[in-house]
């Protein structure tokens, strides 16, 4: 699924179910600035390359 949403990341937590942000708090939060930091952003209505 992540190779079909651009920009995403895949982020795998073995140790969780589908409630990784309670499960284990730490990883996911790690995992979220992670992303925020590093990740680009495309704005609603945008592409890459392209702006609405």
């Amino acid at each position: 699924m992540a190779a079909a949403l651009p920009h995403s990341r895949l982020c795998e937590m073995p140790g969780s179910g589908h409630f990784g942000h309670i499960e284990e708090p730490e990883a996911f939060i790690d995992a979220l600035l992670d992303f925020v930091r590093t990740g680009q952003s495309v704005g609603y209505g945008e592409q890459e390359g392209v702006r609405a």
